[in-house]
């Protein structure tokens, strides 16, 4: 009875836990789900748009639409922050390097920093159209938008190299998907291929999303973690 009653009351403690052990990998797919939909809320104007066809964006845009779905692109970086606080937790508790993870932790929150920040100067170049501001100036402030952007490409490799780098010493990932993490990263690097290969790392993000949602990490009573999704 004794041993019973102790199972019963270790396996209340575990059940819950292991609830919350599906619910975080599968912020990695939810939160690009939710920076997408934001996306096709709100929606840009042509990356080449000329002066004239900036000031006609300007002022057939909705300003209200337009600010929600910046909030709800915003809300799915948030939560792909989340995702990856998540998976260092994990790959730390498991042997990963601490340092490489504070890296890669960092740097998906300068990231997503520098995403929403850019989402701010869209959002400035809509209302400077609105009032009336010459088109000369909104292609000046749209460049500054793109270009911001364009530099954010080179923090989102730091989080998927140094993910990567971590578990390849930690056991939270299979081996394959650390190496394909750090292939990823480094071929991200470069401009040209840092979109295609962006589009990669999401198909990467689901990938662990999934692995770990069917095979979560085994927390014990005395929350000490052990991947049971490790079998090299």
């Amino acid at each position: 009875m004794v041993v019973l009653l102790r199972w019963w009351l270790i396996s209340a403690r575990i059940r819950p836990v292991m609830g919350w052990a599906r619910l975080w990998p599968s912020l990695g797919i939810v939160g690009w789900v939710v920076a997408f939909a934001g996306l096709a809320v709100h929606g840009y104007p042509a990356m080449d748009a000329s002066p004239q066809q900036l000031a006609s964006w300007t002022s057939s845009t909705d300003s209200t639409h337009f600010s929600i779905g910046i909030s709800i692109e915003a809300v799915g970086l948030l939560i792909f922050v989340f995702f990856v606080a998540w998976l260092c937790g994990v790959t730390r508790r498991t042997g990963g390097t601490s340092w490489l993870l504070g890296l890669a932790l960092a740097s998906s929150v300068a990231w997503a920093a520098v995403g929403i920040g850019v989402n701010g100067v869209w959002t400035a170049l809509l209302d400077a159209g609105k009032h009336g501001v010459d088109s000369s100036a909104l292609v000046a402030i749209r460049d500054v938008a793109q270009e911001t952007y364009n530099a954010s490409n080179f923090i989102l490799p730091l989080t998927v190299i140094a993910v990567g780098l971590a578990n390849l010493r930690g056991t939270a990932l299979p081996s394959w998907l650390a190496w394909a993490a750090l292939v990823i990263g480094v071929l991200m690097v470069p401009p040209p291929l840092s979109m295609p290969l962006s589009l990669v790392f999401l198909l990467w993000v689901a990938v662990v999303s999934v692995y770990f949602v069917i095979r979560p990490p085994v927390i014990s009573a005395d929350r000490s973690v052990e991947s049971k999704s490790v079998e090299r």
